[in-house]
């Protein structure tokens, strides 16, 4: 069986296969929180909850989900890294309750490691997210079938 992956992050990202891959149109879900919290922040509650819902459709066709916790650069480092934690596992929750089998989703904590704004030891409401990382190992269908294509890999040139 040929693995085929598709990072839906950020970036969108390819795997190479023997001889193909799978490849998604950039598809960024982020999920933003309140300062010190893992609920919604005020200003992204209204959409927190549709985001989590089309994550779990597309997670429940994947064969593996990430859900990665941040943290922006306030409060202790361990505090921080905790906080990031309670987030993905909310988010995992979540996913749980809405059909996504739990043996499919692995969780990691990156604290304030990892921003996406650079603001040091102040509070960024952009910083304290959860990403997701989704792969596959067959070829999408449904709801995955309008944003990925199979391609050729990449000549090894």
């Amino acid at each position: 069986m040929t693995t085929r992956l598709c990072l839906v992050t950020v970036l969108s990202l390819v795997a190479a296969s023997a001889s193909s891959a799978l490849a998604c149109s950039p598809r960024e879900f982020i999920v933003y929180f309140a300062a010190g919290s893992a609920e919604p922040s005020p200003a992204s509650a209204e959409a927190f909850f549709t985001v989590i819902d089309e994550v779990a459709s597309y997670a429940r066709e994947a064969r593996r989900v990430e859900v990665i916790g941040h943290a922006d650069g306030a409060g202790a480092a361990n505090y921080n890294l905790e906080l990031s934690k309670m987030r993905a596992g909310q988010v995992r929750s979540l996913l749980i309750a809405r059909g996504v089998d739990l043996t499919k989703i692995t969780m990691q904590a990156r604290g304030e490691t990892m921003p996406a704004v650079a603001a040091g030891e102040f509070s960024e409401p952009l910083n304290r997210r959860v990403t997701f990382a989704i792969e596959w190992d067959r070829l999408a269908t449904g709801a995955l079938a309008a944003n990925c294509a199979l391609i050729p890999p990449p000549s090894s040139q």
